[in-house]
């Protein structure tokens, strides 16, 4: 098992939109059905930090609390809360958005976790891709194929 807390899923990917737009879904905390991959329902519960959503995803059902959110850096924090399916403890995800110039944003979503019963690259993995799949997700939903 592994304590400390380390990152064990990342994907950076650059999107034809400018910052503003992106952050336009993302900075809102809901509305996930409308571009992550295999999500069917998401409410939210509260506003701003410590407001929890409630994720649908293939049938399954999560609560994640928002822990931190900075409109004017692009950054979301939030922490998956027990129970939840994966195989590790305090659970976070990151999503980051930088602007490139151009229109065009960075997008950076990660998520950090400890106490893994499984070896960490092999959630990462699962983890990678669904993040991917969102993204391209999210870049349809902006309008750009």
């Amino acid at each position: 098992m592994t304590s400390s807390s380390i990152t064990y899923a990342s994907v950076r990917a650059e999107l034809d939109h400018p910052i503003e737009a992106v952050w336009a879904r993302i900075g809102v905390f809901g509305g996930l059905e409308d571009w992550a991959d295999g999500v069917s329902a998401c409410s939210v519960d509260g506003k701003g930090v410590g407001a929890i959503r409630t994720v649908v995803r293939n049938g399954n059902s999560v609560q994640e609390r928002l822990e931190a959110i900075d409109p004017v850096g692009h950054v979301l924090r939030y922490q998956i809360l027990q129970p939840h399916p994966l195989p590790a403890d305090a659970v976070h995800g990151n999503v980051i958005l930088r602007p490139l110039g151009a229109g065009r944003t960075e997008m950076v979503w990660r998520s950090d976790a400890r106490n893994f019963t499984v070896p960490p690259e092999a959630l990462g993995a699962r983890i990678e891709a669904f993040y991917a799949a969102s993204i391209e997700g999210l870049r349809r939903l902006l309008g750009g194929g």
